[in-house]
């Protein structure tokens, strides 16, 4: 895939994981978090709440893959 092929598809799956509301406040709130550490230069508390933003973002990036193809595998099993 080349560069663009796969950055299309992480700008969807970034639009997408930010559909549920709780998610979107819950990364806002780490935003917020990482500003703080940044104004402060607090580089442990920037790691820290980076990480786990970044883990909290592929948890749900991983469940939008795996409901993907759940349904696919239930339109496909339908035939």
């Amino acid at each position: 895939a080349t560069y663009n092929q796969v950055n299309a598809r992480l700008q969807a799956l970034r639009f997408r994981s930010n559909q549920d509301e709780e998610k979107w406040k819950r990364a806002m709130a780490e935003h917020d978090r990482m500003i703080e550490a940044l104004t402060a230069r607090d580089p442990v508390a920037m790691r820290a709440v980076l990480s786990t933003h970044l883990q909290n973002k592929l948890d749900v990036v991983i469940g939008q893959i795996r409901e993907a193809a759940a349904a696919q595998k239930a339109v496909g099993g339908r035939r």
